[in-house]
C-alpha cells in the first residue's frame, strides 16, 4: 500500500532462531508508482518465455531429427 510520490525511509535486518541481527544503514526512495515498472516488467518476462519456447522447439525438433536418424540407420537390412 505505498503512496505515489510518497519519500519511504527504511532499513533492513536478519530474523532467525538467535534473534534480530544489527539494522543496515537506513536507505531512503521516492516511490513513483507502479505502471512504469510493471510494464517494463511484463514485456521482460514475455521476451523470456519467448525466448524459452523457441529454445524447447529447436531442441524437440533436434531430438525428433536423432530419433529419426537412428531408426532408419540400425533397422536397414
Amino acid at each position: 500500500m505505498l503512496e505515489e510520490d510518497t519519500i519511504y525511509t527504511f532499513a533492513v535486518a536478519a530474523v532467525n532462531s538467535e534473534g534480530t541481527g544489527d539494522f543496515s544503514a537506513s536507505s531512503t526512495l521516492i516511490f513513483k508508482g507502479w505502471t512504469e515498472k510493471a510494464q517494463s516488467t511484463e514485456e521482460t518476462n514475455s521476451g523470456t518465455t519467448a525466448v524459452i519456447i523457441v529454445v524447447v522447439i529447436v531442441v524437440l525438433i533436434l531430438l525428433l531429427g536423432a530419433i529419426i536418424t537412428y531408426y532408419f540407420c540400425t533397422n536397414q537390412k
